[in-house]
């Protein structure tokens, strides 16, 4: 199965510019965690999600309408293309520990975007198949690797009960 049968197509973005509090503002609005922050030609040149904004505006000690979205995305995107195929971009997800992958033209301009959660309703709608696209079992893999914690915990962290 190709990228371009699974992605999302309607994608919001935001400008490098963007106050955080506008970013925000469009997550909320249209109930998503990230956005693709793409340029003048529309080529992603960074991630927006909703963690990055809260961690900003703790980290800044600052008001999310004083904070631009340059200061608090991430620079390092994983982009795939259309043709590719879904196990390519679960693999970039496992592999880095993302939830979400921009879809670029040849051009490198933004066409869509696939989800852990695309991933998850189309194992859950191929689950009767012999030989599923997107193995539910593969799905569990990918979430598992994304959840693992980046580091050990700290001594003086509370643990949870055990």
């Amino acid at each position: 199965m190709n990228v371009s049968q699974v992605m999302c197509r309607s994608v919001a973005t935001c400008s490098q510019q963007e106050s955080l509090d506008a970013a925000v503002r469009k997550m909320w609005d249209l109930d998503v965690g990230c956005l693709p922050v793409v340029d003048a030609e529309n080529r992603v040149v960074g991630m927006l999600t909703d963690r990055d904004a809260c961690m900003a505006a703790y980290t800044q000690g600052s008001s999310l309408k004083d904070i631009r979205v340059e200061s608090a995305m991430a620079h390092k995107v994983y982009v795939r293309q259309p043709n590719e195929r879904v196990q390519d971009v679960e693999a970039i997800m496992r592999t880095y520990r993302i939830r979400r992958v921009p879809i670029v033209d040849a051009d490198g301009r933004l066409i869509g975007l696939v989800s852990l959660s695309d991933l998850v309703r189309e194992a859950m709608s191929e689950r009767s198949r012999r030989h599923p696209d997107v193995p539910g079992d593969e799905i569990v893999c990918t979430l598992a690797s994304i959840c693992e914690p980046r580091q050990e915990r700290h001594e003086s962290t509370p643990a949870a009960a055990e």
